[in-house]
């Protein structure tokens, strides 16, 4: 059952937090619009309204161990879909967002592997996959990816992953797997440091549409890593011989590096849906620090500026509560991407919408 939350919930909530041994973050700043905002809300064209970031809170799906709930997992990620499009069904929910979904239609999952610590959960990906099969969507045309399988430090095996190259089944493999690697006739350009990279194939002949999985971290360079830069792991950044590009792709704080190739039309204009992972949250020492809190949250929107624009938020209240300084002025990033008609920044722009999970 959903709850919605209003304001004087939010309040209360946060005045009460201490209650819980792990209290998510309740502010005034994930104020519930109303039924009648909502109500008056339009989708035109089978489409939900693009900067709209929902927000679910479920103070069930992550327990005093810090597991994970598959089946709340699931229930959240349903509800994400049906409050971000007004659907009435997960499947006709897929089918606002994607209106030329078909069942041959190849969908390639984004997640976030590079900390086993705080990874895009497994539990959230696969209830993401599995309304894409309500859809109708064939399930070996479901492929969830990372540009590692698996090495010391990161990769898909080790978050949870199963790598999966058959013909059966939800397909998961990296950049890294055999006869993967990067398309060079497909060039993703970075005006700002006068360089084309080479995408990943996964991207540029492997799929027709993206779902973007982010995790909720801050970052030691870009301020915050949220759903735009999340495709730096597209891109060749990850061997032997990338350590000049590494430098170049994080020069004045990533910006407008990370604008500017998220603004590419491989990935600006195949990525229909971005989610971010905030269960757990990372806010010092990301991208590779450990989960320092629980938040109990999923965010999702078609606006990918708008989503970072309020993961930094949350991020940044963390902060302040830690006596930390602020990461803004680090992830200009994302005015860059507004700047470039990638979505929202402001806030004051942004639809909010914020329900809790009973």
């Amino acid at each position: 059952m959903t709850r919605k939350i209003t304001r004087r919930d939010f309040l209360k909530g946060a005045a009460t937090s201490a209650t819980f041994r792990f209290a998510p973050l309740t502010t005034g700043l994930f104020a519930y619009p109303g039924p009648a905002a909502l109500g008056s809300e339009k989708v035109q064209a089978g489409k939900a309204s693009r900067s709209t970031v929902v927000v679910v809170t479920d103070l069930k799906v992550v327990d005093g161990s810090w597991r994970v709930s598959p089946e709340r997992s699931a229930l959240m990620v349903q509800s994400l879909l049906l409050s971000l499009t007004g659907a009435s069904t997960v499947e006709d929910s897929w089918y606002r967002i994607i209106p030329e979904l078909k069942p041959t239609s190849r969908i390639a999952i984004k997640v976030n592997c590079i900390n086993t610590s705080l990874p895009s959960h497994p539990e959230v990906t696969f209830a993401i996959a599995a309304t894409l099969k309500r859809a109708g969507v064939a399930e070996n045309n479901i492929l969830i990816w990372d540009r590692y399988e698996g090495n010391i430090r990161e990769g898909l095996f080790r978050c949870g992953y199963p790598i999966n190259t058959s013909k059966r089944g939800i397909r998961c493999l990296a950049v890294n797997s055999s006869g993967v690697g990067f398309d060079e006739y497909t060039q993703l350009q970075v005006p700002s440091v006068r360089k084309n990279f080479s995408v990943t194939r996964i991207v540029s002949q492997m799929c027709d549409y993206m779902v973007n999985v982010s995790v909720l971290k801050d970052h030691s360079i870009s301020g915050v890593t949220l759903s735009l830069k999340n495709f730096y792991g597209a891109i060749p950044l990850g061997n032997e011989f990338a350590l000049v590009d590494i430098k170049r792709m994080h020069k004045n704080y990533g910006n407008p590096q990370i604008a500017e190739l998220y603004n590419n039309p491989a990935i600006r204009d195949k990525t229909r849906l971005s989610v971010c992972d905030a269960l757990l949250g990372c806010y010092q020492g990301g991208p590779t620090g450990r989960p320092q809190w629980v938040n109990y949250q999923l965010l999702a929107s078609l606006d990918p500026v708008a989503l970072d624009s309020v993961g930094l938020r949350i991020i940044e209240e963390k902060r302040l509560q830690a006596g930390l300084a602020s990461v803004t002025p680090m992830a200009g990033y994302i005015r860059a991407a507004a700047n470039l008609g990638l979505g929202t920044e402001n806030l004051d722009e942004i639809d909010i919408r914020s329900s809790i999970l009973s």
